[in-house]
């Protein structure tokens, strides 16, 4: 429901619904979605903040990581971007996936961008 209501742009009410979520659920993706609430309206620091904790609770997933990347990149920090397009780039992954393979490529990119 909460990411519902990010997809129509109803932020307010999905940050709502998503920190009621956290508190039933340890899965990072509610974090994922609440930092991309803030992203949408603006709020950078509470978006950056958001992806953080998601990473630290789950740091085997790179999705936090590069969603924090693409933050920084919007908001022309870049320094910060390629710094965790390094650490994208250097990530473990357990399983390979197509995703994890567009995501480095997209640090790779990062990496490249002035």
């Amino acid at each position: 429901y909460g990411h519902i209501l990010n997809k129509i742009n109803q932020y307010d009410i999905s940050i709502s619904v998503l920190e009621e979520g956290c508190m039933l659920s340890s899965d990072p993706m509610f974090f994922n979605i609440i930092g991309n609430n803030y992203k949408n309206m603006g709020l950078f620091n509470e978006a950056e903040e958001s992806y953080q904790l998601a990473y630290e609770i789950l740091p085997d997933r790179m999705y936090s990581l590069y969603l924090l990347m693409q933050l920084y990149k919007e908001s022309l920090q870049y320094n910060k971007a390629q710094a965790i397009a390094r650490k994208i780039i250097s990530f473990k992954s357990k399983v390979e996936s197509p995703a994890t393979r567009e995501m480095r490529q997209e640090a790779t990119l990062m990496l490249d961008y002035k």
